[in-house]
């Protein structure tokens, strides 16, 4: 029972405001899409992140389909074994305000919630259907690592490479 009330604390309602704790660390929204073939394939990238980085940075799913609800969000979350509040987007606001277009894609908000950084989890896929079999470029690790070591860099955004967001009305 225990375990479903804090499975329950990781939907996030789509208005609230961060705590003042969570805002002053990094934030990361991954947009995923539960039948996203490239979605599924991320997961275990981002659970090694989440390992990686800890308690550093607050990480929130975000599902960006009409179709998708809290239980279907949250079925995606424990099968994937992803520890991420969720925030679900069905008519894509989120989406529209950040420039997001595909899944999956992420958006790092530092800690002063200014935009550092929008795009890829990495370079391993180039074209829609196509995959490196090595990762020449680990994006979304190089930002938070330069986040957590106070760096300043410029905003470079890169195309994320997957699952056109679903429209249906």
């Amino acid at each position: 029972m225990a375990w479903l009330v804090l499975l329950l604390a990781l939907v996030v309602d789509p208005n609230a405001t961060p705590p003042r704790a969570e805002a002053s660390r990094p934030t990361v929204y991954v947009f995923l899409a539960e039948g996203c073939p490239v979605c599924q394939f991320y997961t275990l990238r981002l659970r090694e992140l989440q390992q990686e980085f800890g308690a550093q940075v607050r990480w929130v799913a975000v599902f960006p389909n009409r179709l998708s609800t809290d239980s279907t969000a949250l079925q995606f979350l424990l099968n994937h074994d992803l520890a991420m509040q969720i925030r679900l987007d069905p008519e894509q606001v989120f989406c529209k305000v950040y420039g997001v277009t595909i899944t999956p894609e992420v958006v790092v908000k530092d800690e002063r919630n200014r935009l550092r950084y929008r795009g890829r989890i990495d370079d391993r896929y180039y074209a829609p259907g196509k995959r490196r079999q090595q990762v020449t470029r680990h994006d979304l690790q190089i930002v938070l690592q330069r986040l957590l070591r106070g760096e300043e860099f410029a905003f470079q955004p890169t195309e994320a490479i997957g699952c056109m967001l679903n429209n249906i009305p």
